[in-house]
């Protein structure tokens, strides 16, 4: 049966039009690559689940090992090697020579001093008898000289400085009532300038009006009836005068609006920069009635509109008020040299007060120098006198021990310089230690900073010095553990040690930041070390237990810096905003909230 059906089927088939057999393997083609499209594009995700436990951070640097200790030694004298006495290998302790210079001066030095204490101190064991009634009254009359002295001195430094305060107090009044009157010169210089440049701009409004009534540039009615026969002879001269009028306008508004805006509580600066503007105002105005009178000079009309005696009585007209602005700029312009010329006085007046007052002031310094040191010297006496007269009434008959002390105190220091000088001719070792090198023989000559001996400390005292990236440097801190391996002993062979320093200056090593951090070794190892070696460290910057925490390849971070995971939700995920904590070896990050433990989140999307 299925067969028959079959057959017909193929039957049915082979009578369909071409077109229409292809248009059907097309649509099934379509809808076999749909279903392979649609079924392979589901999203498959790779999870891991939050876990709780122990997490751990470290940096891992390498470096080379150093003594913890290390000085190349010099004599700080020169000299001639007299003996040495270490060898390269030695143990030395601290303090202990290890060679010296040829020192005989030096020692027969020290010998003189030494003698010189002796004699010294002998000489105060001598003088111990009481003194004599002739020695006290001797002494009283020293100090009532010396009382009587010091009270003169007082009162002629009083004197002094009386009167070199008064002489400075002067000056001072001097000073000040000069800049007082200055400044009176000065604000009535510039209140007469205030008053002129007032006057100056209403003749300069005047003149410009003068002009126009025949130029009939601001009031064109003016010169309506006229217009056409002024400067027939020389056209240039209308074309200049109207140019120069519209320039003239324009510098007597600003003129205008700084001089109105003036008071008699102006600044300088604001009657400076009015009177700047009134200056170039006048000039303009004083250009333009200059071309106004060619105008009409180069004007020949005879009309009823224009007769000749019309344009007498403007030229006469323009005369005027060219004398009258010439007045304002000489009035203006003297008055404007006689404030510079004040000024210059005024700076003079002001130079040479303030010379008289700096020299009175430095001869009343001068004065109180003296006297301080006057009455110093004086009171200086008289406590030498009065330490003298105490010592011979005193109850124990003694005489003056101060010079006597003074003695052994100069004998003391000369044994101490001399033994100073001695020890710059020896070198001793500044720590325990060992010698690593000697650089001199006997009978060698040396010269002060020499380099000669040299000593590093002994052979447990060690430490590595690492250069740590600046990405690391922040978790680093004193005091922090870490575990050391040394290539010569391999991976196996770890000891302990800590973080001893760290330079807060950085270094710059091809490009990259690194910071220097020394590292000491613990007590307590048994190996065979020697500078030089390179090591490998661990060190732990910080450990947190029984904390969740999952992988930091499933954890995102928006732009404004919030971090969130994706958590699978049925075929689909949510995201999720959390709170991390440490970032742990592994790739592990912590987790502080937003998360429990057994959640799974997606590290992975693949299609």
């Amino acid at each position: 049966m299925n067969e028959d059906i079959k057959t017909a089927f193929i039957a049915k088939i082979k009578k369909l039009p071409l077109r229409w057999l292809i248009f059907g393997c097309i649509v099934a083609v379509i809808v076999i690559i749909g279903f392979i499209i649609g079924g392979g594009n589901e999203e498959q995700y790779t999870l891991a689940k939050v876990e709780k436990g122990n997490i751990v951070q470290t940096v891992e640097v390498s470096g080379e090992l150093e003594s913890y200790e290390e000085a190349q030694l010099a004599f700080e004298s020169s000299g001639t090697v007299s003996r040495v006495f270490v060898q390269a290998g030695d143990n030395v302790s601290e303090g202990q020579v290890l060679a010296i210079l040829e020192s005989s001066e030096i020692l027969a030095d020290l010998s003189a001093y030494q003698q010189a204490l002796f004699l010294a101190q002998a000489n105060l064991e001598q003088f111990t008898a009481g003194a004599t009634e002739q020695d006290i009254a001797a002494s009283y009359a020293s100090l009532q000289s010396a009382q009587a002295d010091l009270v003169s001195k007082q009162e002629l430094a009083v004197l002094n400085v009386d009167a070199a305060q008064t002489a400075l107090e002067y000056a001072q009044d001097d000073y000040d009532n000069t800049i007082v009157e200055n400044d009176e010169d000065i604000l009535e210089s510039y209140e007469d300038l205030r008053t002129i440049l007032f006057s100056c701009v209403i003749d300069i409004r005047s003149a410009l009006s003068s002009a126009d009534e025949i130029l009939g540039i601001e009031n064109t009615i003016y010169n309506d009836a006229f217009e056409d026969v002024l400067s027939a002879t020389d056209p240039q001269a209308l074309t200049s005068a109207v140019y120069n009028f519209e320039h003239a306008a324009e510098a007597r508004d600003l003129a205008e609006d700084l001089v109105y805006a003036l008071s008699e509580d102006s600044s300088q600066d604001d009657i400076d920069n009015a009177s700047d503007a009134v200056y170039d105002a006048i000039l303009d105005t004083s250009t333009t009635l200059l071309y106004t009178r060619r105008v009409l000079d180069a004007t020949t009309s005879d009309t009823p509109d224009l007769s000749l005696a019309d344009v007498s009585a403007f030229k006469t007209t323009v005369d005027a008020e060219r004398d009258t602005i010439q007045s304002e700029l000489s009035a203006f312009v003297a008055q404007r040299q006689i404030i510079a010329s004040l000024a210059i006085s005024i700076d003079d007046a002001e130079e040479y007060a303030q010379n008289i007052l700096d020299t009175k002031q430095q001869a009343y310094d001068q004065a109180i120098s003296n006297a301080s040191s006057s009455v110093a010297i004086a009171q200086a006496a008289v406590d030498v006198r009065q330490a003298e007269y105490d010592v011979l009434i005193s109850d124990k008959r003694s005489v003056d021990l101060a010079p006597y002390y003074a003695q052994i105190g100069q004998a003391q220091a000369q044994m101490s310089s001399a033994e100073a000088r001695l020890r710059k001719t020896e070198i001793r070792s500044p720590f325990d230690g060992i010698v690593t090198n000697i650089d001199i023989s006997i009978g060698e000559p040396v010269g002060i900073g020499q380099t000669v001996v040299g000593v590093q400390s002994s052979s447990e005292n060690y430490k590595v010095l690492v250069d740590v990236p600046e990405s690391d440097i922040v978790k680093l801190a004193l005091e922090d553990e870490a575990i050391i391996t040394f290539d010569a002993y391999g991976d196996d062979v770890e000891i302990s040690g800590y973080v001893g320093r760290i330079n807060p200056g950085e270094d710059d090593i091809e490009g990259v930041v690194y910071y220097r951090v020394e590292i000491y070794l613990s007590d307590g190892y048994d190996l065979t070390l020697k500078s030089g070696m390179s090591s490998d460290i661990i060190i732990t910057t910080n450990t947190k237990d029984d904390v969740l925490f999952v992988q930091q390849r499933g954890v995102y971070e928006y732009d404004d810096g919030t971090k969130y995971v994706k958590v699978p939700v049925g075929d689909s995920f949510e995201e999720r905003v959390i709170e991390t904590g440490m970032r742990a070896d592994g790739g592990r990050v912590e987790i502080i909230s937003g998360l429990e433990e057994g959640d799974e989140i997606i590290t992975a999307i693949n299609n």
